[in-house]
């Protein structure tokens, strides 16, 4: 396409966007998704609450019981052992009811 003189020259979307751009790239503040990003590193999280109980997946729970996940779900459908806690679509199991049940002998509940 040739230069009209008509119409302004064409620059690339860069250039465009630095004219409009008030803050430079550098100093730009870290966002993600228009929010200001924490700025606590991930080593930095805090540490769980011990009152509350660790939850294990189904995958945990087989590998402790030396079985399959399917097996652990059966298990769980016949009542057989401790009931999971459901959270949305989540099945987890309390890891100290887990425990005590192992350590119990795995009697049906």
């Amino acid at each position: 396409m040739k230069n009209n003189p008509d119409r302004p020259a064409r620059r690339n979307k860069k250039h465009r966007q630095d004219a409009r751009d008030p803050w430079p790239m550098e100093k730009k503040p870290q966002t993600r998704h228009g929010r200001e990003m924490d700025p606590t590193p991930m080593t930095e999280q805090p540490t769980p609450d011990d009152s509350r109980p660790r939850l294990i997946d189904v995958k945990t729970v087989a590998d402790w019981l030396a079985c399959s996940p399917r097996q652990v779900r059966r298990l769980a459908d016949a009542g057989k052992m401790p009931q999971p806690i459901r959270i949305g679509h989540l099945v987890r199991w309390s890891a100290d009811e887990i425990s005590e049940w192992i350590d119990g002998g795995c009697r049906p509940q």
